[in-house]
């Protein structure tokens, strides 16, 4: 009965293939109806396709990462030759400081003045590249959190009176350093 069911089956197949238009022969894709061979072209086409797509994002991912690397040491070029030109700047400065320091070190007399006008030369050129002071020393001004920190003193609430001890500084927008000051009338010593 078993090979009688087998028999059944491959006669239905074969009368299958003849009625969908392939020979009796046993070639599966002869068997196939028109519109699935043009289906199964659309498929390999779509694959095609797809395999292509890819291929192109895995390059377009290789160009991204070079172009990141490179945007990346152009801008670690761009800060090394700045502050290559900052260190270049200050270098005879610095060379002025460290001939008096030397100077001290043999005991020999060094004038305030001079050591103050090494000092505003290199004050100067740190603001050319944009280091702002915040405040000036004994100056009077109205108080303000974003900008100053109050060092001794009662409580100042904002735009309360209030007179910078030690200046701050800025760079750009960003805040490096408070201007420390003391509330209005509080006795630190400072005198108007």
């Amino acid at each position: 009965m078993a090979t009688e069911h087998v028999s059944i089956g491959r006669r239905l197949a074969a009368a299958w293939r003849v009625l969908c238009g392939g020979e009796a022969s046993g070639d599966p894709a002869a068997a196939l109806p028109p519109d699935l061979a043009v289906l199964r072209g659309r498929v390999a086409s779509l694959e095609q396709d797809l395999r292509e797509r890819d291929e192109l994002i895995v390059r377009l991912k290789r160009e991204y990462e070079a172009s990141r690397r490179e945007n990346k040491s152009g801008q670690e070029q761009a800060a090394a030759d700045a502050l290559e030109v900052l260190a270049g700047r200050h270098a005879p400065l610095l060379s002025q400081l460290d001939t008096m320091r030397y100077m001290h070190e043999q005991g020999k007399e060094l004038r305030a003045g001079d050591l103050l006008k090494l000092l505003s030369k290199l004050q100067q050129a740190w603001r050319e590249q944009g280091l702002e002071a915040v405040g000036q020393a004994g100056e009077k001004v109205d108080y303000d959190a974003s900008v100053h920190q109050r060092l001794s003193g009662g409580d100042v609430s904002p735009g309360g009176k209030v007179r910078v001890s030690f200046v701050g500084y800025r760079f750009g927008s960003k805040m490096l350093t408070k201007a420390m000051v003391n509330a209005e009338g509080a006795d630190n010593g400072d005198r108007a």
